[in-house]
């Protein structure tokens, strides 16, 4: 299962961020929860916009700001 949400996760980064954005995975064991994996994928800047989600009172909220040229694009 933590195989699927990394992959999940890297393809967001370069959908969103870019191929040239930098990435870092991290995976250790958690200090709250015996025998609990947690894993934690971290993206820099890149040529993508920005990608925002989290819990809110009611549900769950995902926010996207994407340009609307690419790199090179002069229109």
């Amino acid at each position: 299962m933590l195989d699927r949400v990394l992959v999940e996760a890297l393809t967001n980064v370069r959908r969103h961020a870019g191929p040239d954005a930098p990435v870092t995975v991290q995976v250790t064991a958690s200090e709250d929860a015996p025998r609990t994996l947690q894993m934690s994928v971290r993206n820099g800047p890149g040529t993508g916009g920005t990608i925002e989600a989290g819990p809110e009172r009611d549900g769950w909220t995902v926010r996207t700001c994407l340009p609307l040229t690419t790199k090179g694009d002069d229109r």
